[in-house]
């Protein structure tokens, strides 16, 4: 999910080899963290993004992973463990990089499909390390 136009959750997270190790910050269907998605679990416990449910149900009436019986979201109950414990994760200010770079050596047909990686403003960007849940206020305030 995005932050601004040109940043995502994944391009400010701190540790995330260690996020994506223990798998359990991010949709087990769609992969993408939870930041900013309600979180929905079977009554066995396993749980994706609201999306990814509501994509599921339109087919199926079962849970994707172990394939008990969803009728409906009133079958399902939010995840707010893992709501909670993914707001809690640290992550940088927008304002900590200064620029994006470009891939010259490649071509692409529109922005989109650019390769671009984040490059760190050592001198004057934003050093405040901040919670999840509390990044678009500091982004506003920044």
């Amino acid at each position: 999910m995005s932050i601004n136009s040109k940043f995502t959750i994944n391009n400010v997270l701190l540790n995330q080899e260690s996020l994506q190790k223990k798998n359990k910050y991010s949709c087990p269907i769609c992969f993408e963290y939870f930041y900013k998605k309600s979180v929905y679990q079977c009554r066995s416990g396993h749980y994706a993004c609201r999306e990814c449910w509501e994509k599921s149900l339109e087919t199926k009436q079962e849970c994707m992973i172990c394939r008990s019986e969803v009728n409906s979201y009133k079958d399902l109950s939010r995840c707010l463990v893992i709501e909670q414990n993914f707001a809690k994760k640290e992550c940088c200010c927008i304002y900590s990089y200064f620029d994006y770079f470009i891939d010259a050596n490649q071509k692409y047909e529109n922005e989109e499909n650019e390769k671009r990686i984040l490059i760190k403003d050592e001198e004057t960007g934003c050093r405040e390390i901040i919670n999840v849940d509390r990044l678009d206020t500091h982004i506003q305030n920044c």
